[in-house]
């Protein structure tokens, strides 16, 4: 396989692409279900879908893999289906947030070429992707994703990181903020399934 393959991950979603193509090939979401015996394992939409029968795990938290086991089962899947599992001996870009520690980095080529046999890895910052994708080396990125909320300068395709800034509101609080509103003067379980909650968010709240 000579086209290089891309994978961004979030703590939402894993997307995952070729790099000749404009839009990821897959997008799953970020999280394991594990049935109580701990044999099977769902991935994804599978394991949202099965969440009443299996324990759910998020790999990321906080936009940083917090459980590599379960992150390694998520990159397997997402890259593997993408290809088909003929991924040995490519080339691939993953992404990273600002602040990603270095144990982090380590760890994450140590999977993805040790175990997984990729040739070439690459791990790049998010934030100066986004730049590159539009063309510019130079700019103000506000990423505001389910986990972490940044506005990261760039200048000439370099993040300094202490100039980067957090905000505390995230997607994941706005979910928790929206099941707290729905729960007032309501009986309904789906007030407290966050899932449910969250495409109530996504499709009917702006």
């Amino acid at each position: 396989m000579t086209d290089p393959v891309v994978c961004d991950v979030g703590s939402d979603t894993f997307k995952v692409g070729f790099a000749s193509e404009r839009f990821p090939s897959q997008v799953i979401p970020s999280v394991i279900g594990k049935s109580r015996d701990g044999r099977c394992h769902h991935f994804g939409h599978d394991a949202l879908q099965q969440r009443n029968e299996v324990t759910l795990s998020y790999a990321v938290q906080g936009g940083i893999i917090q459980n590599w086991e379960d992150a390694e089962g998520l990159l397997s899947h997402t890259i593997g289906t993408l290809t088909k599992d003929m991924y040995k001996d490519s080339k691939l870009l993953i992404t990273e947030p600002a602040f990603n520690p270095v144990k982090n980095k380590k760890k994450m080529f140590e999977i993805l070429i040790e175990s997984m046999a990729f040739d070439n890895v690459k791990i790049a910052n998010q934030s100066i992707l986004v730049l590159y994708a539009h063309g510019l080396l130079s700019g103000m990125v506000v990423d505001c994703g389910e986990g972490t909320t940044q506005i990261v300068p760039v200048y000439e395709g370099f993040a300094p990181e202490h100039l980067v800034k957090r905000h505390p509101i995230t997607g994941s609080l706005i979910t928790k903020y929206l099941s707290s509103l729905l729960q007032v003067g309501s009986n309904s379980k789906f007030a407290y399934d966050m899932v449910t909650v969250k495409q109530i968010k996504e499709k009917l709240c702006y």
